[in-house]
């Protein structure tokens, strides 16, 4: 009877709906460009910059002696052994702007809730494509402003930009919405062939969240997403672009020998204690913690 009694109430709570679940870990990612290599294949990740403080943030974090708190250990970046990470896998501080990659180097590059944040898209989608050799595959997500809300709100009258016009719209600063039909010409121009689209997150809406399970919705959303290759009206698109041609770019056997300058675009970069220097322009690049900084040279 003891028993009972004590095993009766521990049911109630775990059965207890109103009980508090616990917040999943949130995962921070790289303030940087970063490149990860996975051989024999190259792949290339692009993040957008983040604040001055996130750097410093994850400069601490890097240290070989660091041990950060209890409470933040799982924002640590996993894949970042501890001590003394290899040179193949320190990150790199980098503008996507001016990337201090080879060109035609890399073999495939991903670029997913990153555009949105590009003031100029095109320049970026060059930069993206001069590291890319012949026959890479580049697969890219954008804001779609073409997407069924803004269309609505534009016929009521509660938006003042259009979303037929090919523009990017600058919603909030720094937040861009782009035309699929802008997309298309800017790869296009860039000589990428594209090769399959699709739509994404087609019930963007809080009250479908709230009524129906997530995975349901999850599946019903792969079921649309092939009508991305005959029209787009989500808020969020993915286009798989390949270059046309044979990858013929042999890896280069040192690490130091996958950049060039992002001043002079040169190679032949030579690596010192603590930066590294480029014969060409003189220019030197910052070397801490374990950390390429090719944003900001020496003085």
């Amino acid at each position: 009877t003891r028993i009972k009694a004590i095993k009766r109430p521990i049911r109630t709570i775990m059965r207890n709906p109103r009980r508090p679940r616990p917040e999943p870990p949130r995962r921070i990612t790289f303030p940087v460009v970063e490149a990860v290599f996975l051989q024999p294949h190259l792949r290339i990740m692009y993040r957008r910059q983040y604040p001055r403080r996130r750097i410093e943030r994850l400069k601490t974090m890097l240290r070989p002696n660091h041990h950060p708190p209890r409470s933040t250990r799982h924002h640590e970046p996993r894949h970042l052994p501890y001590p003394n990470p290899p040179i193949h896998s320190r990150p790199r501080i980098e503008d996507v702007y001016r990337l201090p990659f080879r060109n035609g180097l890399f073999d495939g590059a991903t670029m997913i809730r990153v555009l949105h944040h590009m003031a100029d898209a095109p320049k970026a989608l060059a930069q993206i494509k001069s590291t890319l050799q012949p026959g890479a595959t580049f697969i890219l997500e954008f804001a779609n402003k073409l997407n069924l809300k803004a269309i609505l709100r534009y016929w009521l009258g509660k938006q003042a930009w259009s979303p037929f016009t090919l523009e990017p719209v600058e919603f909030v600063k720094l937040n861009f919405d782009f035309h699929p039909k802008a997309i298309r010409q800017w790869l296009g121009s860039l000589g990428f062939n594209l090769e399959k689209i699709l739509t994404v997150s087609h019930f963007r809406l809080g009250l479908l969240k709230r009524l129906i399970p997530s995975s349901l919705l999850a599946a019903v959303d792969g079921l649309f997403q092939p009508t991305g290759a005959l029209f787009q009206l989500t808020p969020s698109v993915f286009v798989k672009a390949v270059l046309p041609g044979d990858p013929n770019t042999d890896v280069p056997l040192n690490v130091i020998d996958l950049f060039k300058c992002p001043d002079c675009n040169s190679g032949g970069l030579q690596e010192k204690t603590d930066h590294v220097h480029c014969p060409s322009c003189k220019a030197k690049w910052p070397f801490k913690d374990g950390i390429y900084d090719f944003r900001d040279k020496m003085k």
